[in-house]
Order: structure tokens, then C-alpha cells, then sequence
């Protein structure tokens, strides 16, 4: 089953990485491999790629690089939620873009791009509440 997860350094609040996996302890140990830091599962919760692109749109403008975000409240209060078995995820937006690849539907954050997306997202959010001049 797939579960989308929120990993972590341990003792930090973040960088924290959004993925989404069958195994989440065995990426835990992939990234740990490669990472300066020992790092943490901060939470997991069943879901999908879809899910986790979900994720990703919601934190854009905190996007560190790839998958990972910088630390905010508003983050550290979703996990909290996750843990406590009270995230909801019909609040979060959908996702900004999806692309086929090896079979599945993955999140495409592209860096350059994150000013931009936010900056039209904020302007169509304005347009529909009738607040654009």
C-alpha cells in the first residue's frame, strides 16, 4: 500500500521531504545513505502520488529543492494532524502538475518556476474573488 510521508532530521525541524512510497522505511534508508544528517520519519499517512502532489502545491512557496520544504508552522501543523490522525486532506489544493512517468502520477516542481506559480496562482485566486482590478 502506498503511504505518503514526511521525513526529517532528527533534533531539526526541517529541511522536510514530501514522498510517496510502498515502503517507507526503506526510503527512509536510501535517503539516509546519501545525507549528511540522521533523519526521521516525521509522519506517514496511506495515499498517492496524487496526494502527495496535493502536498507539494500546498508548500510551493516553501519549496527548498525536489521534494524537499523548508520548515514553516503551517507544515509543522500538518504533520501534527497527520500524527494525531486529524489531517483532512479534502482542505488541501490540487495539484499544480502531473506527469505520466513509469506508470504512475508524479508531482513536477521545477524551481524556476515556483515565483511565477505563485504569483499567478495569488492573481487567479484575486481574479475569482473579484478583488483584481
Amino acid at each position: 500500500m502506498k503511504r505518503v510521508y514526511f521525513i526529517k532530521p532528527v533534533g531539526m525541524d526541517g529541511p522536510i521531504k514530501i514522498g510517496c512510497t510502498d515502503d517507507a522505511r526503506g526510503r527512509l534508508a536510501d535517503l539516509m545513505a546519501k545525507s549528511p544528517f540522521p533523519l526521521e520519519i516525521a509522519a506517514t499517512l496511506p495515499g498517492d502520488h496524487i496526494l502527495e502532489a496535493r502536498l507539494h502545491r500546498r508548500f510551493i512557496a516553501s519549496n527548498s529543492h525536489s521534494e524537499w520544504f523548508i520548515w514553516s508552522p503551517e507544515l509543522q501543523s500538518i504533520i501534527d494532524d497527520v500524527v494525531g490522525g486529524l489531517f483532512d486532506p479534502a482542505l488541501l489544493p490540487e495539484p499544480l502538475f502531473l506527469n505520466s512517468k513509469g506508470g504512475r502520477m508524479v508531482a513536477s516542481i521545477h524551481r524556476e518556476r515556483l515565483r511565477s506559480l505563485t504569483a499567478i496562482d495569488g492573481a487567479l485566486s484575486a481574479i475569482e474573488q473579484g478583488q483584481a482590478a
